[in-house]
């Protein structure tokens, strides 16, 4: 499974280390976020990859995953590592800048991340954030 990195531990119950499962632990926790926080600070899309073995008399070859159904396990999972990558802007965001600014929306790149804990440094990563000031006059 793969996923926002801290949805993904909270579904862990373990974690995999040089070819060993171990439990994971506050220890373990810890270095997560340490490594979470190292690698959302350089600006990059950050995701969290977990496993499960299952058990063949439960879910043999032909069983049918439904997603909607959830009928496989969800929680009690492995944790396998963090996955860093560039996620540039989508194609679409220059023409949607250039129409905020034609609207008279002022529009700003924020060097701050989508989460609280990036603190972007990387000048491929752009957050848009658009700011509008409403003025209201009173009439009297």
């Amino acid at each position: 499974m793969k996923g926002a990195p801290e949805r993904i531990v909270d579904r862990c119950s373990t974690i995999l280390v040089d070819g060993e499962e171990r439990a994971l632990d506050d220890s373990w926790k810890e270095a997560f976020n340490a490594a979470y926080l190292d690698l959302g600070g350089l600006g990059e899309r950050v995701l969290g990859f977990c496993d499960y073995l299952l058990p063949p008399d439960q879910f043999p070859i032909d069983y049918k995953f439904i997603a909607d159904d959830e009928n496989f396990p969800l929680t009690g999972l492995r944790f396998v590592g963090l996955m860093s990558m560039i996620d540039p802007p989508r194609a679409a965001v220059p023409d949607a800048v250039a129409k905020c600014r034609s609207a008279g929306i002022k529009v700003r790149q924020s060097r701050d991340g989508q989460w609280l804990n990036t603190s972007v440094q990387s000048p491929h990563y752009i957050i848009i954030v658009i700011i509008i000031i409403v003025r209201l006059t009173l009439l009297s």
